[in-house]
């Protein structure tokens, strides 16, 4: 008799405890996502977000600001701007940024003194290639007035 009240009891129990899951489920099954749809509805990075680092040109004479003064490869703590100056004038020929190991700690931006290099609020620049993230010269530039420091 004993054996008979403990089956009935078990199945009590279990009958009980999926009964309080699916009053946890209906709880959140009323409540609004949380979740957004992200490529329709996009998240604005915050004031302080440190994104893309790029190269800011003068929209006046189209020209970038960088004189290959050479002050943000020295500073980088990953060493991963590379720069070839060129021989006849003050300019970067080859500037170079690998994203791949890139600290995105800033120090280039704040260490230029021309104000060659700003933070964007970019962040989608996935890849699937690893050889994508080193950007050129070309990839980097910005036309712009508004560097943020």
């Amino acid at each position: 008799m004993q054996s008979v009240i403990g089956y009935f009891r078990e199945i009590f129990e279990g009958l009980w405890y999926i009964g309080v899951g699916m009053g946890v489920t209906a709880k959140h099954l009323l409540r609004s996502p949380t979740t957004r749809d992200y490529p329709n509805v996009r998240r604005v990075p915050g004031r302080r977000y440190r994104g893309i680092i790029r190269l800011v040109v003068d929209p006046a004479t189209n020209e970038e600001k960088c004189v290959a003064c050479m002050v943000c490869a020295v500073r980088c703590p990953n060493n991963c701007i590379r720069i070839i100056k060129e021989d006849d004038k003050k300019a970067a020929k080859v500037f170079d940024l690998d994203y791949s190991i890139c600290l995105f700690c800033g120090i280039c931006v704040q260490d230029c003194p021309y104000d060659a290099l700003t933070i964007t609020g970019d962040h989608e620049f996935a890849v699937t290639d690893k050889k994508d993230l080193v950007w050129t010269k070309d990839k980097m530039r910005l036309v712009t007035n508004d560097v943020r420091k």
